[in-house]
């Protein structure tokens, strides 16, 4: 597989040579303009490519918790099924998934930390 720049950050400007008149020579062939399409259609494939192996878990329309096209790290804690019945049943209440409703309480956990910490 071809290995393809990453220009997502980079304007790339680009103009239109007639490959008739102009002798390119790619991969140790001279580049027709068959070829140069061929090319293009190959290199847009693998930036598809990248850009869905890169997002392919982000929920659709839902933004990273890191910010951008990052995944959001995942943290796995096993916990009794009484205490998952009650987490699941207390999102529902509050028309939230349960993820969203743990996060919550560690964040304000964290925060609470964080007072604990200034007030020493």
């Amino acid at each position: 597989m071809a290995k393809v720049p990453d220009f997502s950050n980079e304007p790339i400007e680009a103009e239109d040579i007639d490959l008739e008149e102009t002798e390119v020579i790619v991969g140790g062939e001279r580049l027709t303009d068959e070829r140069a399409e061929q090319l293009a259609e190959e290199t847009l494939a693998e930036v598809r490519a990248r850009r869905e192996a890169r997002t392919k878990h982000l929920v659709p329309g839902g933004k990273s918790l890191t910010g951008g096209s990052t995944h959001s790290p995942v943290l796995n804690v096993r916990v009794p099924a009484e205490l998952k019945s009650a987490l699941d049943e207390q999102a529902r209440a509050q028309s939230m998934g349960t993820s969203k409703l743990v996060r919550s309480i560690l964040e304000d956990w964290a925060q609470a930390q964080q007072r604990a910490e200034a007030d020493r």
